[in-house]
């Protein structure tokens, strides 16, 4: 799936962006300083990331309207994500019916719940969702249709049904699919009314035969809950997360091996040694290994034994340095070739960069912060 078109609303300054198309390719962010590209990207990464963070509304809506609207409950996000075929395929055969055609997008929405919560869904496209939902609207119609039909078998002072009716009515909420809980109960309710009085005198059972059954066949839509249940957890399960970050921890020219060692095993790792670490995961330095290798002379140990230790704490050095060139070169100004230097003095681990128009190291730290 790839993003293809957001909206952003009530988000710090952000009323509304209306709709913001996504390039396969590039989509570059351009505005003045404090006019909300930072509150657009936060936006999109807190609809959707795997750092737990969600939206607030008391810190997150636009303050000029916290006041007078912080009890309602508004959209924040819609976020449009395309489907690849394979996608589209696997998705269409979640559903319990054929659709007319495969599914094209899927559509997260991200709302605020009065004050204290969000919430979010997933929305298929129209005629997919017009299969899914017999809306609250639908029971209307139908309660009133059998109420209508029995109502010409009825005597002038009985009221059951008639009572049971307007009940009905006043209760669904025509904006909510049948399966909603409350809908759900209003129709079993009426349904449970209509039985009884049918099983009051058998000869009543052969009136609105018809009718029934479709007030029978909505409680039973209403009992198996939305057939898009599969689809969606699915969706759910597949769609992008988003990493959102607006600086990082620099390498630096000298890293000292104790200290980090300590520092990546606190419960909150700051930026600096977070960068370090991919270093370390990337280049497939083990930080331990190396600083135990290059320890001073231990107890009886021969002069050949630690010489040996530092020849491997070399070799691994210069394995890890020629790794990460060759993989570097792959990313950066193909036209400048860089040499990445991995090397120990005592306890420090060190970072140099030369390149083909510049033989000299220099320490990494001199080198431009995007690099």
């Amino acid at each position: 799936m790839r993003l293809s078109q957001f909206r952003v609303q009530n988000y710090k300054v952000i009323d509304d962006t209306r709709e913001i198309p996504v390039d396969e390719k590039v989509t570059t962010l351009v505005g003045r300083n404090e006019s909300g590209k930072t509150a657009v990207l936060r936006a999109l990464w807190k609809s959707q990331n795997v750092a737990g963070e969600d939206f607030d509304k008391l810190l997150d809506y636009p303050r000029a309207r916290f006041a007078t609207e912080r009890k309602g409950n508004q959209y924040v996000t819609t976020l449009d994500f395309v489907l690849t075929y394979e996608e589209a395929v696997e998705l269409a055969g979640l559903f319990p019916f054929e659709l007319e055609s495969p599914p094209k997008t899927v559509t997260l929405k991200t709302w605020y719940l009065a004050e204290d919560k969000t919430a979010n869904s997933i929305v298929f496209e129209n005629h997919i969702e017009k299969r899914c939902k017999r809306e609250g609207s639908e029971i209307k119609k139908v309660v009133e249709v059998v109420a209508s039909k029995l109502a010409k078998h009825l005597g002038d002072e009985d009221l059951t049904i008639a009572n049971a009716q307007q009940a009905a009515v006043n209760k669904i909420d025509p904006k909510e699919p049948v399966w909603h809980q409350g809908n759900k109960q209003t129709i079993d309710k009426f349904k449970g009314v209509v039985d009884a009085w049918i099983g009051g005198a058998p000869e009543r059972s052969k009136h609105a035969q018809a009718e029934r059954k479709k007030l029978t066949d909505l409680a039973l839509d209403a009992q198996k809950g939305d057939p898009a249940t599969k689809a969606r957890e699915w969706a759910d399960e597949n769609l992008p997360a988003f990493i959102y970050f607006d600086d990082y921890g620099q390498l630096e020219t000298r890293i000292h091996l104790p200290t980090y060692l300590a520092k990546v095993k606190e419960p909150h790792i700051e930026p600096r040694v977070r960068t370090q670490r991919a270093l370390f995961k990337w280049s497939g330095i083990d930080p331990e290994e190396i600083h135990r290798l290059g320890q001073a002379e231990q107890g009886n140990e021969s002069t050949e034994a630690v010489q040996r230790r530092l020849d491997k704490r070399r070799t691994l050095l210069e394995s890890a340095s020629y790794h990460l060139t060759g993989e570097w070169g792959d990313w950066w100004i193909p036209e400048v070739q860089h040499q990445l230097h991995i090397s120990a003095d005592r306890d420090y681990l060190v970072l140099n960069v030369s390149d083909s128009k510049n033989p000299f190291q220099i320490p990494f730290e001199e080198r431009s912060h995007g690099f």
